[in-house]
Formats: C-alpha cells, sequence, structure tokens
C-alpha cells in the first residue's frame, strides 16, 4: 500500500557545464523526483526564469504519465512573492494559475531548510554526476536533452539500495494514484510589444534582437517560447527563428538566426 507521503514529488534547479554546437555554455537543470518510487526526470534549460519552471514541470508530467497530487520546492522566486511565517506562502499570480490547471498542492521548504525537500537535493547531485560529467558535448540544446531523457527512462530499471523493487515496479504502484493529465496542454507562450528601431533591431526581455533591415520602424509582436520566438508586424508573420546558445560573462543567452 502507498502511504500518503508516497503521493508526493520534488523539484529543484541545478546547474552543469555543457558544450552545445561547439561552445562552451552554463546551463541550468530542472529536476522532478517521486518521494516513494525514486523515478526522476531531468531537462536543462538556458535559465531558471518562469518559463523554463512551467516548461520542467509540463513535461516532467508527461514523462510520469500524471500530475502527483503535492508537489515540494524551494522559496523559488518564479513561484512565491511572499514568505510568511510558517509554510504560509503568497504565490504569483501566474504559478497559481498554472497551477490550478494541473491541480497540484505546492508545499514549500522553510527559508534556508532545502534540506526538506531530502532526496531532490540528492538528485541534483545525482544528475550532475551521471548526466553531466564528463562535459556533456552536443550540437543542440534538444539533442543533449533527449540524450537525458534517455538515461531517465533507463533508470526506471535501477533497484535503489535497500529497497525489494526496481524504480519502475514501485512506480507503477504510485501511478494508478495520479491526477489525470488535462487534454491539452498548458499554453506556456509570453508576448510582448516592442518597436523596430532605425538599426532593425527590437528590445525583448532586456536583450536586443536583429530583424530584416526593411522591417526598421514597424511595431512588432514578439510571440516567446522556451527556446525560440517569432515576430508578428502588422498582420504578416516574421521568419520563425532559431536559436543558437551563447556564452556572455558565464551566462546563456538566446541568439537570434533569421532562417
Amino acid at each position: 500500500m502507498i502511504r500518503k507521503q508516497g503521493l508526493k514529488v520534488r523539484g529543484d534547479w541545478g546547474g552543469c557545464h555543457a558544450v552545445i554546437g561547439g561552445q562552451n555554455v552554463v546551463l541550468k537543470f530542472f529536476c522532478m523526483r517521486s518521494k516513494y518510487s525514486g523515478k526522476h526526470f531531468v531537462r536543462c534549460y538556458p535559465c531558471e526564469r518562469q518559463q523554463a519552471l512551467f516548461d520542467g514541470h509540463i513535461r516532467a508530467f508527461s514523462f510520469f504519465g500524471g500530475v502527483f497530487p503535492v508537489l515540494i520546492y524551494d522559496n523559488l522566486t518564479t513561484a512565491v512573492q511572499k514568505i510568511f511565517k510558517g509554510k504560509k506562502r503568497e504565490v504569483q499570480k501566474s504559478f497559481d494559475k498554472f497551477r490550478a490547471y494541473y491541480n497540484f498542492a505546492p508545499l514549500f521548504c522553510n527559508p534556508g531548510q532545502g534540506h526538506e525537500k531530502g532526496g531532490v537535493e540528492g538528485l541534483v547531485g545525482y544528475a550532475r554526476r551521471n548526466y553531466m560529467v564528463t562535459v556533456p558535448e552536443a550540437d543542440t540544446l534538444e539533442a543533449l536533452n533527449e540524450k537525458i531523457l534517455a538515461e531517465c527512462f533507463s533508470y526506471g530499471d535501477h533497484r535503489i539500495s535497500g529497497r525489494e523493487h526496481s524504480v519502475n515496479e514501485l512506480y507503477e504502484e504510485e501511478r494508478k494514484h495520479l491526477i489525470a493529465l488535462p487534454e491539452v496542454a498548458f499554453g506556456n507562450l509570453q508576448t510582448a510589444t516592442g518597436k523596430i528601431n532605425k538599426y532593425s533591431t527590437v528590445l525583448v526581455d532586456k536583450n536586443r534582437y536583429s530583424v530584416p533591415t526593411h522591417y526598421a520602424y514597424c511595431k512588432a509582436i514578439a510571440v516567446l517560447h522556451v527556446d525560440r520566438g517569432r515576430y508578428f508586424t502588422g498582420i504578416k508573420r516574421l521568419p520563425l527563428m532559431p536559436g543558437c546558445l551563447t556564452a556572455i560573462n558565464g551566462a546563456l543567452i538566446l541568439t537570434i538566426i533569421w532562417s
């Protein structure tokens, strides 16, 4: 029988280095680990922004085949607006909307007590040692994540020391208790408006991106995905912009390449 704590999963962020497309970059990776079975999910991102947090959840829920009723976190600034005494928190409105969409209850650790998350902090170290050493190399970030995802699936055959059954065998017990996924995933898009200047660049989220020169002085709407963006001006859609990763001052930014 699965006890109540078996219906909890823990989420956290870690950091690593990688070589993407021949460039040395700094990445963040999102982890989610079941308390009961130990089954886990790991995915790398350019940063820890809220859109990446949501994407990590969406992909993790798909990986697990459902939503755990309770998710345990540190006091992430992308989730928590204000910390009160004890466990009470005022969460970001956007995070609360996301939480309500998937119908899970967030539980936040006491400040400075990240060890309350237990296994997931061990997962951060495990993922770094097993998936990020030696420094991983891939042509694209997506290719790296596909490799890590395969490792996560393979881990299901592992039997954790002191347990009689494998990770997947234990997971099959708890899977029936998960909340069903909605038919349509949460719409994890952000939009921003701006004006293209005389140099044919537009400011989006504190970064300037180049556009074709004949769009100078036009108003633009940027639809932002986690790993790519698309611009609209008037009723005409500008070309899709695949991104490449560039390390600047130890941070990872998205450099736009027009197709």
